[in-house]
């Protein structure tokens, strides 16, 4: 969820409130068999306000979780995926 949340988050500034209002959708993940489905909570009265903050809390720990990724991405690779 969290890279998939990265990935929006490069191009959520095309967007007003830094998501699609007309695709609240973001992705869907499969999960063992079946799948969770990644949106913006629009419903939310506080969804802007939460969104950017959630946007700076990724930008300002993107060094650790860079780091976490790299460490997962290896420990992958050394399982052969």
């Amino acid at each position: 969820m969290i890279c998939r949340t990265l990935v929006h988050f490069q191009e959520a500034y095309r967007h007003e409130h830094l998501y699609d209002s007309e695709q609240p959708v973001i992705d869907r993940i499969a999960l063992q068999g079946d799948a969770m489905s990644v949106a913006i909570a629009a419903d939310n009265e506080r969804i802007h306000e939460d969104i950017k903050l959630f946007s700076q809390t990724l930008s300002d720990d993107a060094e650790i979780i860079g780091e976490r990724l790299r460490t997962l991405t290896t420990i992958l690779q050394d399982m052969g995926y």
